[in-house]
């Protein structure tokens, strides 16, 4: 396979990638409406019943977190979709403007981890049932956030190279 063959599969399989995250990303804003809707369900407005005990919080809460994880999940969608339509555009996956892209889907994963934690604590304050929720989700999403950051990296030294190449020739 030549290298025109070869960037020309690549530029095909970015732009169906490109669609498939802007496929997920309008399925997860759904998704975050539709969690929105049931927490709103199960908010108590009347004065009658007010939220007395923390488990009347993490109920309600969870379908709040719940809906904000979605929403920055749909952002890593969009991002994506960006970053690989730009791809498929160019033809070239090492540029600056990639490495960028990856650094940002980098930070939306650590703001995955650390936001929806951080919202029932400023809202009721800290309490330590909250503590199961941040260690199921919140490594995994730190972890994800340093693969991303370190591979910017890699998208970055992949740019040099190809600057260098381009200056080569």
């Amino acid at each position: 396979m030549n290298k025109e063959e070869t960037i020309n599969k690549m530029k095909k399989g970015c732009l169906i990638i490109g669609i498939i995250c802007c496929l997920i990303a309008a399925f997860l804003c759904l998704c975050s409406f539709c969690t929105y809707l049931e927490f709103r369900s199960q908010v108590r407005i009347s004065t009658d019943s007010p939220l007395t005990s923390i488990p009347d919080y993490i109920d309600q809460f969870v379908h709040m977190l719940n809906a904000l994880t979605e929403i920055i999940s749909a952002i890593v969608m969009i991002i994506a979709a960006i970053m690989f339509f730009y791809i498929s555009k160019t033809g070239i996956p090492f540029t600056s403007k990639t490495m960028n892209m990856v650094r940002a889907i980098a930070v939306t994963h650590f703001l995955k981890a650390v936001v929806p934690f951080l919202i029932p604590v400023i809202i009721v304050g800290y309490h330590s049932e909250f503590i199961p929720w941040l260690i199921t989700s919140s490594p995994l999403y730190l972890l994800m956030g340093l693969l991303f950051f370190f591979m910017s990296y890699i998208v970055k030294y992949g740019a040099q190279l190809q600057q260098e190449s381009d200056e080569t020739l």
